[in-house]
């Protein structure tokens, strides 16, 4: 949530509200106290750039940017994403585009827009260029500031280890929060799902949904996709749980990218959904966009498992509907399309089908018969694979 000083007065205002705007549109936003990214969507106006969970009218802010006369934009280049870092009245913001266009467009349209909000202290010369881009910025915001945040490098990370090894006890939310504030906002940039992977070691499931949900998530079931996973660092080398290097834009699990953290993911998701009560189709599409965020495979072992969960108790209808945007997924992303039936394609269905009765079976293929543009073969093929008789 926002802390602007003025929020609270700021907060019941509406997307619908702002229209017409300077500019809007889904960028994503560095979190303020543990640096997961959130994508939001963001409109300028006034002396505002308001950011809410979706482009809904009714949908209300979860914080805004105040600008003034004397604020400013510049765009960094050497991330694993475009970063356009606003330098706004109370501290510097850090967001992410999904292209150097969008972050550009962006830019401009800030520095544009701050002219018409007052005179600025220190005038530009009007020979620079509109869009400036520079060097990553080390932003500093109020909660993570400790004496090791002039540091322009991470801790390293047995020294990290080292320092969560010796802290003795239970690690609860509150024990997490402060040590990772004398920790630093570089050191935690670069390490956080390692440091998450240590100090969750011994929770429960639900003890870490819990956490991970009243602590890092606005209430956006899309927001747990970035706790769970992500890219560890801004534009250095990261480093896994292990300690050892990873290579460029690795996705880091906390809970490990192997089976059991695909079991343990698909619990904590459905804790979540269960509390929240999320419908359908609001799991389904943060269930997607996470799987395409985090670069999975739907060859690998850990999406059959995360995937099979997520799905187990759903109706063949749902199962049917679900299942044919993976497929549309994996066209779009891999070698070989699902109607092929590469080996993995065959692994998955029968164990997503091994508990199902026959009416949920026939149900399923009468759906999918109607509802994918397979080939009959590949349709028969699917029949022999959930009656197993090849």
């Amino acid at each position: 949530m926002s802390d602007h000083p003025n929020f609270a007065k700021l907060k019941k205002t509406q997307v619908g509200q702002l229209k017409p705007s300077v500019k809007e549109g889904y960028l994503v936003k560095k979190g303020a106290d543990f640096h997961t990214w959130k994508k939001r969507w963001f409109v300028m106006k006034d002396q505002y750039i308001w950011y809410f969970p979706k482009n809904t009218g009714s949908a209300q802010p979860k914080g805004v940017i105040e600008l003034d006369g004397n604020s400013s934009a510049v765009l960094v280049l050497d991330q694993k994403k475009p970063t356009i870092v606003i330098k706004s009245v109370h501290r510097t913001q850090e967001i992410n585009a999904d292209t150097v266009e969008d972050a550009k467009s962006w830019v401009d349209a800030i520095n544009n827009h701050v002219k018409t909000l007052g005179p600025q202290t220190t005038p530009q010369s009007s020979s620079q260029p509109q869009t400036q881009i520079q060097q990553p910025v080390n932003s500093a915001p109020v909660q993570m500031s400790t004496e090791s945040e002039s540091a322009s490098v991470p801790l390293p990370w047995a020294q990290v280890q080292q320092r969560i090894q010796a802290e003795e006890g239970h690690w609860d939310p509150a024990k997490i929060k402060e040590f990772m504030v004398t920790l630093g906002k570089v050191t935690c940039d670069q390490y956080l799902y390692a440091i998450m992977n240590m100090v969750l070691s011994n929770w429960q499931d639900d003890a870490i949904a819990a956490f991970w949900w009243d602590d890092f998530c606005d209430g956006d079931l899309e927001d747990l996709e970035t706790v769970v996973a992500g890219l560890q660092g801004d534009s250095t080398v990261a480093v896994g749980s292990d300690g050892k290097n990873l290579p460029p834009n690795e996705t880091v699990f906390v809970l490990g990218r192997d089976e059991n953290g695909a079991k343990r993911l698909a619990n904590i998701y459905q804790w979540v959904v269960k509390r929240e009560e999320f419908n359908w189709s609001e799991v389904t599409r943060c269930v997607l966009s996470a799987i395409g965020n985090w670069g999975l495979k739907t060859s690998e072992p850990f999406f059959e498992v995360f995937v099979n969960e997520i799905v187990k108790n759903w109706s063949a209808s749902e199962i049917a509907a679900f299942v044919s945007y993976i497929a549309t997924y994996a066209k779009k992303n891999e070698d070989v399309a699902w109607e092929n039936w590469p080996p993995h394609v065959v692994t998955f269905f029968k164990k997503m089908s091994a508990d199902w009765d026959a009416e949920k079976k026939k149900s399923f293929l009468n759906i999918v018969t109607v509802m994918w543009d397979w080939p009959k073969e590949s349709i028969q093929r699917l029949n022999n694979v959930l009656h197993d008789t090849e």
